[in-house]
């Protein structure tokens, strides 16, 4: 052994018969596979029928992949003539039952750390069986053993021509269920400052505890692939499913350095703790996919939930699509079955946009969506996130026409703007944030949904498109808290709300929308219920500060209070309710600057003995009637159906109360005023 000392193997003496790995030599693949495997044997102290017993400490080693065969003196000869080592390995032997398709297989518990020089490729050839995983690492969780873990450090992993290759990956973590799988998963499985160029998929993570990635970089330069994906989809064997537990990803780059398509940055199927912090993920034309329950193309649904993940720093940046010119998605939260659930996902400081490219025109739609898809997702948090310049909205809580339950969104700060990226399309929603059926209890506190900002890279610096609503409450959603939002300059609309319910907007800046145009500050539409619209700015809007439509439907319980829409042209404008009969009989409008400060006199004619209502008046703020005797003598007043003391005077109205007056003779009039307050 002419390099190796205790507990160091390295990889070029004569493990296997004399014989080592040969760098530098694609002919000797399939060899150096098995040269390998018996270096790890021997590590282990393992044999063809498992692991022999031994205590770990006894057992850890360093496996040692040389960047060179040259030392110096007085060990060689020198000099440093290599530039580096590229280890072809392949499948050794035919998969089968089983034996598992892989190159080499980690299956026992005792510690191993596969050490590279900075400068050395593992590369996967498909040799005489075709691609398979480069290593797979299935030492049992269970045992306990393996605490020490596995760990890949400053290597570079590579497929060489992998296109057709697919479902394969550098190094995977198995659940007990694929073919000659000995143990169930593995703990510990580290992976530092490593790269992974081409890899259909990098890193595996399909049922581990406690493994991470450190300063890795992975990139696709010739093929579609998936960066990371953790979970699976299931046993096949009646067993719900295969996940991933405590799982760290930090500092990492994952990007896509040539168009392809198909690229997954992240496919999270089944989890639990997942935290992702300061990791970068460009290019990809599918950011972050998380969808428990996926199986693959036309497989049934199974497996389990995702719960319980952090993302922090994370940077999405999408690439395009199979379709010239289109931009994926950043990020997708989906269950795929009604038999799975997403819940408590947190992203700090999180930013999902398209990318540079001058090759994106347009992208699918939004960048975030939240689709329950028949299914439970509760409690997702944005905090500080930043969506921006999107054709379809910055972020999407709920699909249109979305079904199950989607509930505790929490939208707390951050940028969502200028999404608008190609010419308006009604049917992509060009929104800051939409919010649709079936969500419930959403909760938008401090985010900016500006129309536009001022886009600036390395080298360039220019106006975002102006998206046209920049928050969207559609049909069906329930309990919606707007506050202390910034919502200006919009192409339309700042806030828009429909047919939804429980819908709370307070402190809100809302001026500068639709400029030129004929939009609001805020409308509220027919079949909207319990909407609080509290001290808001609604000025310099294009034709109404507030408006409330309610011609092909009714409108219930709207409230408008302590909001500044000054400086229109009159009350009606400033807060215009459009409405028919008694659709907008509970609209109240009260302390609100530029409407109840205008003292607007109405001189309507009313029939003795007739209930009236302020709203009847063209006014839905408090009124004051001012009553006297003309032709006629006033004999009662009634307010709310109560007759009260007196006979003339005046009588104060607030939105929502009613009064009667009779007079005799009831052909004769009466001087009657009413003044908006």
């Amino acid at each position: 052994m002419a390099f190796s000392t205790p507990g160091v193997f390295n990889v070029l003496d004569g493990w296997l018969g004399g014989v080592g790995m040969q760098a530098n030599n694609p002919g000797a693949a399939a060899q150096n596979a098995n040269v390998l495997q018996a270096i790890i044997g021997l590590a282990q102290n393992a044999n063809t029928s498992g692991c022999l017993s031994g205590g770990p400490d006894a057992l850890a080693a360093t496996i040692l992949f040389p960047g060179n065969s040259d030392v110096p003196a007085p060990v060689g000869s020198g000099p440093f003539s290599d530039l580096g080592a590229e280890y072809f390995i392949a499948v050794p032997s035919a998969p089968g039952p089983t034996v598992p398709n892989a190159a080499v297989l980690v299956t026992c518990n005792w510690p191993l750390r596969f050490l590279g020089t900075g400068n050395v490729i593992i590369t996967m050839v498909a040799g005489n069986y075709g691609f398979g995983d480069m290593f797979l690492v299935e030492s049992d969780i269970g045992m306990g053993e393996d605490i020490g873990g596995v760990t890949f450090e400053d290597l570079e992993f590579r497929y060489l021509d992998s296109g057709s290759a697919a479902g394969v990956a550098a190094i995977h973590v198995p659940s007990i269920g694929m073919p000659g799988a000995i143990n169930d998963g593995a703990q510990n499985v580290r992976i530092n400052g490593c790269v992974f160029l081409d890899c259909p998929i990098a890193v595996w993570f399909e049922r581990g505890l406690q493994c991470s990635m450190f300063q890795c970089t992975v990139n696709l330069a010739t093929i579609g692939g998936t960066g990371l994906k953790i979970g699976g989809p299931g046993r096949g064997d009646g067993v719900s499913g295969i996940f991933a537990k405590d799982i760290d990803i930090t500092d990492c780059v994952f990007e896509v350095s040539s168009p392809a398509t198909g690229n997954v940055a992240l496919d999270l199927i089944a989890a639990e703790h997942v935290r992702l912090k300061g990791v970068r993920f460009d290019g990809f034309d599918l950011g972050i996919q998380i969808r428990p329950g996926y199986a693959g193309p036309g497989n049934p649904p199974s497996g389990l939930n995702v719960v319980r993940c952090s993302f922090t720093d994370v940077n999405v940046f999408v690439g395009q699509t199979a379709t010239a010119g289109l931009g994926g998605t950043a990020l997708t939260i989906q269950p795929q079955s009604t038999g799975q659930q997403i819940g408590q996902l947190t992203f700090v400081g999180c930013t999902f946009e398209p990318g540079n490219s001058t090759d994106i025109t347009s992208t699918q739609g939004a960048g975030i969506i939240i689709d329950a898809n028949g299914s439970f997702i509760d409690t997702v948090r944005f905090v500080s996130c930043y969506s921006v310049r999107w054709t379809g909205p910055g972020m999407s809580i709920g699909v249109p026409d979305g079904s199950g339950t989607l509930q505790n969104i929490e939208v707390l700060g951050g940028m969502y703007a200028g999404n608008n990226f190609q010419p308006e399309d009604p049917g992509t929603y060009p929104y800051g944030i939409a919010i649709f059926t079936p969500a419930v209890g959403v909760r938008i506190v401090g985010t900016s949904c500006v129309g536009k900002y001022r886009y600036i890279t390395h080298s360039t610096s220019m106006e975002s498109n102006q998206q046209l609503v920049g928050i969207y409450v559609d049909s069906g959603a329930s309990d919606i808290i707007i506050d202390g939002c910034d919502v200006r300059k919009n192409g339309d609309y700042g806030i828009v709300v429909n047919a939804a319910s429980d819908v709370v907007i307070s402190g809100c800046d809302l001026s500068g929308n639709a400029v030129g145009g004929s939009g609001a500050g805020v409308q509220v539409n027919a079949g909207a219920t319990n909407v609080i619209i509290d001290s808001c700015d609604v000025t310099n809007n294009g034709t109404n500060g507030i408006k409330v439509v309610a011609t092909s439907g009714a409108v219930s319980g709207v409230y408008i209070r302590n909001c500044n829409a000054s400086g229109y042209s009159s009350y009606n404008v400033a807060i215009y309710v459009d409405a028919t009969g008694t659709n907008a009989s509970t609209v109240e409008i009260t302390n609100c600057a530029g409407y109840n400060d205008k003292g607007k006199v109405f001189t309507p004619v009313i029939t003795s003995g007739t209930t009236f209502y302020p709203y009847q008046f063209g006014y839905w703020g408090p009124v004051e009637c001012y009553i006297g005797n003309a032709t006629g003598t006033v004999s009662s007043i009634t307010v709310d159906g109560t007759v009260i003391p007196l006979k003339g005077g005046s009588v104060l109205l607030v939105p929502g109360e009613s009064a009667s007056i009779a007079w005799t003779p009831t052909f004769a009039g009466i001087d009657f005023v009413v003044i908006g307050k």
